[in-house]
């Protein structure tokens, strides 16, 4: 079943590009005290679909106001996919949302890939159903992540290091089937 990951939310994202900062606890002194660890640091390992034309991050890259993208997100071993999801975050101006839907490994690699097989499941959000079949595996992206929220849960803070992205070019060249 497909969870709508609470209702809007506003997310701000910044690149700090000074060897300095290397870690949260380098950077406590700009956040408040009270932070404390979500989930333990793990791999986050994403596979991102768009067009042949790369609709969905041409959008992205080009500041739309309404958008979305779709991943599919695991975590851990690269190559071990334990409890795949199918993402999918919309943003509307300055908020977004995130929709996750559990997918099945073995169904995905029998279908090299392709999100066809979920074309008209009532668990996917209109916006992408009538995309859907044009989707493919376009980038696979890799990183370290920290957790971290305040004390009243208001805001949660990550910390991303060790950024690995690949192009797909063949998805067996990648994943086991």
């Amino acid at each position: 079943m497909i969870q709508d990951v609470k209702n809007y939310r506003y997310e701000r994202k910044y690149l700090i590009d000074n060897p300095a900062f290397d870690s949260i606890n380098s950077l406590r002194c700009f956040l408040p005290s009270d932070i404390y660890e979500a989930f333990p640091t793990r791999k986050v390992n994403s596979i991102y679909y768009d067009t042949n034309d790369l609709v969905l991050a041409n959008q992205t890259k080009e500041g739309f106001a309404n958008r979305f993208k779709v991943r599919i997100r695991y975590y851990g071993d690269s190559y071990s996919f334990d409890y795949p999801y199918l993402e999918i975050k919309s943003k509307v101006g300055n908020v977004g949302k995130k929709y996750k839907l559990k997918i099945d490994y073995k169904k995905l690699a029998k279908n090299n890939f392709s999100l066809s097989y979920l074309l008209n499941d009532s668990q996917i959000p209109n916006f992408v159903n009538d995309l859907i079949i044009f989707l493919k595996p376009i980038v696979f992206i890799s990183y370290i992540r920290s957790y971290y929220l305040e004390k009243f849960d208001s805001f949660r803070f990550t910390f991303d290091k060790c950024l690995t992205f690949n192009k797909i070019q063949e998805t067996n060249q990648y994943f086991p089937s």
